[in-house]
């Protein structure tokens, strides 16, 4: 039994066929042929992925922390270092809940983050008796036996407003304390020509409610 091409196939599930080959086509799968027949889902379920990713908007909360995170950077035409977003690969609050507990809260959150040959670790805290917190990292270089980076520039940010900023001390180590809000996020120059971004947000819980530790 002869099989029509993964190009027929294509063309059919996108209606890109005369009716006169439609139906042949069609006549062709009434007879049973099972590799066809794979063919023919194969094709019709890629266009659906792709009408789904076609139509697809991202959360507004990560729009506004990318826009926050870039809100910075020096205009067109002046020279800028490159700028990356570092990517999680940690969050305790993400982490599944044990049977039998009902509450995600915790009076620690931990968040770690990966850049290159880079590792960030982050610990928030609520300060005893306020509404602040507080966030002590460390920035690691996992080339060098995880060494850290000393004298490394770290600045929090809320969308362009420079709220707190800090060296990393020998260790690699930093401690900064802040207020909770939107769009913030922290910054490490590593180099002239590199910064590394980290979006800092609130959890949502299944409630809705939105809580930082």
């Amino acid at each position: 039994m002869s099989h029509f091409a993964e190009q027929d196939w294509i063309e059919f599930t996108r209606n890109k066929i005369t009716p006169e080959r439609e139906e042949i086509m069609q006549q062709h799968l009434d007879t049973g042929c099972e590799t066809c027949w794979k063919d023919l889902e194969l094709w019709r379920h890629t266009l659906e992925i792709a009408d789904r990713e076609a139509a697809y908007q991202p959360p507004e909360g990560a729009v506004r922390s990318v826009k926050g995170a870039f809100a910075h950077c020096k205009p067109a035409g002046a020279r800028s270092r490159m700028r990356e977003i570092a990517q999680l690969i940690l969050d305790t609050f993400q982490q599944p809940v044990l049977a039998g507990v009902r509450s995600t809260s915790s009076a620690t959150r931990q968040l770690l983050y990966k850049a290159g040959p880079f590792h960030i670790d982050v610990r928030l805290e609520r300060l005893p008796g306020s509404s602040r917190l507080s966030l002590v990292g460390q920035v690691m270089d996992a080339t060098e036996s995880r060494k850290g980076l000393h004298e490394l520039p770290v600045v929090l940010r809320c969308g362009e407003q420079k709220k707190a900023q800090t060296k990393t001390n020998q260790f690699g180590e930093f401690h900064l304390e802040f207020d909770p809000a939107e769009e913030l996020h922290l910054s490490f120059e590593l180099s002239r020509e590199m910064e590394v971004i980290i979006p800092l947000s609130g959890f949502r819980t299944h409630d809705g409610e939105v809580i930082w530790i």
